[in-house]
């Protein structure tokens, strides 16, 4: 167990693995993607609590305006390509991302709805931080979003909300002692993964061809949930800059890959093999050519309206 436990990735490295899982799940017929989203807004409910907290001295505005500078420039770009190239009509939700999880239409790039779900609970986060977290509020909450998906077909972040309080959870005891190990909590994700594959009741939830007994996002997030501890060990090891590159490229790697498949894999242009190769160059091309360039313009202007946030301070001190 200390063995499993010894190979716990950073953070980084575990966010590519995650965007790994989404991409198998649209070439193969593993049903794994939404494992990965669940775990996705799990980790973003730990690193958006810390970057909350580090910047809420500067008031709710800076937070936006990062979170809309990290997700929107790289996203747009990916869909007015992926547009163009299959000739997809755009819509008012397809630019703000907003809504876009509930749009009937078919989307650009197959993957929005889960942006539209992190935007809604960027504008959920301060109400969050007010009331604070407990299962009084998050059981309710996510009760409201099923009734809300179900009767009105409204996709809405209540819905996941158990996976993003697991993450800030995390965060809020991210210095206390994890009493479970990292390879504990794999054994336990390996062996329900096993049984779950050998019930035939049960196996839908694991291939995509055959169908599922319960909703595949609950699953996800229970299945998820047995992994807590080994991320609360990963998010506690420390990123080098190498890893913070794996962390980042995950970002377009899940944005380019489904426009990539619906172009090549229906025509089977190219092996599986070959297809993970085209998806993996045209990531890395993105990151490199388009998203550093917009991550530098982006903390570049953070901190020059941190910078500016920091001297009305000092003159609302000095005039006090």
């Amino acid at each position: 167990m200390t063995a499993v436990g010894s190979l716990v990735l950073r953070p980084g490295a575990f966010r590519l693995l995650l965007a790994g899982l989404v991409v198998l799940s649209h070439i193969s017929n593993l049903q794994v993607g939404r494992l990965g989203v669940a775990l996705f807004f799990l980790l973003s409910g730990f690193w958006i609590s810390d970057l909350w907290n580090r910047q809420a001295r500067f008031g709710n505005l800076l937070f936006f305006i990062n979170r809309f500078l990290r997700i929107w420039p790289l996203y747009i770009l990916v869909v007015l390509a992926s547009a163009w190239l299959h000739r997809r009509a755009l819509h008012l939700p397809s630019f703000t991302i907003f809504g876009v999880a509930s749009m009937n239409a078919d989307k650009p790039i197959g993957v929005e709805w889960s942006l539209d779900i992190e935007a809604q609970f960027y504008v959920l986060l301060p109400a969050i931080m007010t009331l604070g977290l407990s299962a009084w509020l998050v059981v309710p909450a996510t009760i409201m979003g099923w009734a809300a998906v179900y009767f009105a077909g409204i996709h809405n972040v209540l819905m996941y909300i158990p996976a993003f309080a697991a993450g800030m959870m995390l965060y809020r005891y991210r210095d206390r002692p994890i009493p479970i190990a990292a390879g504990f909590s794999v054994l336990a994700f390996l062996c329900f993964s096993a049984v779950a594959f050998a019930i035939p009741a049960t196996r839908g939830m694991l291939i995509n061809s055959m169908p599922d007994v319960v909703n595949e996002d609950v699953f996800a997030m229970a299945w998820g949930a047995l992994l807590v501890p080994y991320i609360g060990h990963s998010l506690r090891r420390k990123s080098s800059v190498f890893d913070r590159h794996l962390g980042n490229l995950s970002f377009p790697l899940y944005l380019v890959h489904e426009p990539i498949i619906q172009a090549l894999m229906p025509h089977g242009i190219v092996m599986k093999i070959g297809l993970l190769a085209i998806i993996s160059a045209v990531a890395i091309a993105f990151y490199i050519a388009i998203d550093i360039p917009i991550e530098r313009i982006r903390h570049a202007l953070l901190k020059r309206l941190e910078a500016r946030q920091m001297a009305a301070f000092a003159g609302a001190d000095e005039i006090a």
